[in-house]
């Protein structure tokens, strides 16, 4: 009798370690709910000769197509412009957010993948400020406006950097898209 105990104590803590090992290995694999290829961003800058904003010498058009529900901020990365603003007169075309800047958790993910793309050098500091679109899923457009800051030298390499973020099960899932932006 004391044998058949041992052999159920033993078969039940096995059972135990397995679905123990199972939950944890199911937790370090959770995928995000959408993934990079589940958007489609377009941004295109140029003088801004739009009769809007005429105190701000660039505007950037940026087209967004989300196909899923998903958290996503935008951060424009343009050396030489200062800060965006925009236009609460373009509401009726375009999205205007209710507010701009980052996070804590965002930003560090932006300026590694610009680190790691090569668009700043890895000993570069900077701030990035962007702003949200809505999470749910449809196409979007933003307009915002730029002055160039007293250090400009030329437009180089312009991106929006996309940053997805979601916590699902307690984990923070993230992952980034950069973006080209083209000039015209």
């Amino acid at each position: 009798m004391i044998k058949n105990n041992h052999k159920y104590l033993i078969g039940l803590i096995v059972m135990v370690i397995m679905f123990i090992s199972a939950v944890i290995i199911r937790y370090e694999n959770i995928e995000p709910s959408a993934m990079a290829s589940d958007i489609e961003v377009e941004g295109v800058l140029e003088l801004n000769n739009t009769g809007i904003r005429n105190d701000k010498e660039y505007v950037l058009n940026i087209k967004m197509t989300k196909n899923k529900n998903c958290h996503i901020i935008t951060y424009p990365y343009i050396d030489g412009l200062g800060y965006m603003t925009f236009n609460e007169g373009d509401k009726e075309n375009y999205y205007v957010p209710g507010s701009i800047g980052s996070d804590g958790v965002t930003e560090p993910i932006g300026i590694t993948a610009l680190k790691n793309n090569n668009i700043i050098a890895n000993e570069t500091d900077i701030s990035l400020y962007g702003f949200w679109f809505p999470d749910e899923a449809g196409q979007y457009k933003a307009r915002m406006y730029f002055n160039k800051l007293d250090t400009f030298k030329e437009i180089k390499n312009p991106v929006l950097v996309c940053v997805y973020t979601e916590e699902k099960y307690g984990k923070q899932l993230t992952w980034s898209k950069i973006i080209p932006i083209s000039i015209q």
